[in-house]
């Protein structure tokens, strides 16, 4: 079914799509972004994080075969690389939380 145009030439009926999109504001459109990217990147760092410690595995019980673990697996190195890349993107993973949580923060007030 067709309107007819009541307002000429100029943009038409307002509907609730052009409603929703002109409630966000335009400077804070972008950080609307990166909070989405966000929060994906968290879903995507926990997906990394848990083969990593699947590959990593479990080190024994007790204080000296733990010790004894460490120096057979790592060497003369404090952590090995696996560990390394664990503790990064669990870092990340974190300091990405402080975005999405923004965004939500701010989409809650929008309503």
């Amino acid at each position: 079914m067709k309107f007819a145009n009541l307002a000429g030439k100029g943009e038409g009926f307002m509907t609730t799509q052009n409603m929703t999109l002109n409630a966000v504001d335009q400077e804070g459109k972008w950080l609307y972004r990166v909070g989405g990217i966000s929060a994906l990147a968290v879903g995507l760092g926990y997906i990394i994080i848990i083969p990593l410690y699947l590959i990593a595995g479990l080190s024994p019980s007790g204080g000296e075969a733990k010790l004894s673990y460490l120096i057979a697996s790592v060497g003369p190195f404090l952590i090995s690389a696996l560990d390394v890349t664990i503790i990064i993107v669990s870092l990340l993973t974190t300091f990405w939380f402080l975005f999405a949580g923004h965004r939500l923060y701010r989409f809650g007030q929008s309503r």
